[in-house]
């Protein structure tokens, strides 16, 4: 409903089971998802990302916390963030467990990013912070196409970060 004019997302405290139907926000401007912190639960069972920001403007996806148990693929992901301008992801817990040696990353980062603000959150995964890119030909499940990340003014501030083989990459 917001996505036509841009507006907030209030998600109360609770555990929300997604089951295999991840959360989309894709071509979208001036957006908001806010929960009331690690008492707002997305729980996410199925292939790919459990939380999408793809092709949108000037979005911000804080206090909240994300759960993935992939199927053990690459692309299994708690968020991914894909050719993105102003995203800010703030006091998150993005956990993905299961994605393989290379995959199951708290954060997925693909195409062109701008102004991307990643602050004050928990990531846990085999990597916590992973460029698909590293993933050459690595199906994300919105943009199959794409092996790249470009990404300019990008600010990684004040996370912890958990990975199992990899931090950032």
């Amino acid at each position: 409903q917001v996505k036509a004019t841009g507006g907030k997302v209030c998600l109360g405290p609770g555990l929300y089971n997604l089951g295999e139907t991840p959360v989309a926000i894709q071509n979208a401007q001036g957006i908001q998802l806010q929960g009331h912190g690690l008492r707002t639960i997305l729980l996410y069972s199925g292939p790919g990302a459990a939380l999408n920001v793809v092709s949108s403007i000037d979005v911000t996806v804080s206090d909240l916390a994300v759960l993935g148990f992939g199927r053990g693929n690459a692309t299994a992901l708690a968020m991914l963030a894909q050719n993105c301008i102003f995203l800010r992801i703030e006091r998150c817990g993005l956990v993905q467990f299961g994605g393989g040696d290379l995959g199951g990353a708290g954060l997925g980062l693909g195409g062109v990013l701008a102004e991307i603000s990643v602050r004050d959150n928990i990531m846990f995964g085999t990597a916590g912070i992973l460029s698909l890119a590293r993933q050459v030909g690595a199906a994300t499940g919105i943009a199959a196409a794409r092996s790249y990340s470009l990404i300019f003014g990008m600010k990684i501030v004040d996370n912890l970060i958990v990975g199992q083989r990899l931090g950032v990459s």
